[in-house]
């Protein structure tokens, strides 16, 4: 069987923040959202401010549909020997 991943939903997000503030480790948040700990630390890491290293599950969400919006639009090269 082909396992496939999935995004976070913007629930799952707001999940992480609350047992972030109650102090909950990342392997306890992995096991209660059924995910495996590196994506929830890799996700943490990646959308936590980088001031006070804070986890806000509105910003992590938008800049997760920013970045996946982004994806694949890198602008043509402008080389005229490459045509």
């Amino acid at each position: 069987m082909e396992k496939r991943y999935k995004q976070l939903s913007f629930e799952e997000r707001d999940r992480i923040t609350e047992m972030k503030a109650t102090n909950k480790s990342i392997t306890e948040i992995a096991k209660e959202l059924g995910r495996h700990k590196s994506i929830i630390s890799r996700k943490v890491m990646r959308n936590s401010s980088s001031a006070c290293r804070l986890y806000l599950s509105h910003r992590a969400h938008e800049r997760a549909e920013k970045r996946k919006k982004e994806a694949n639009t890198r602008p043509r090269l402008k080389d005229e020997e490459i045509v």
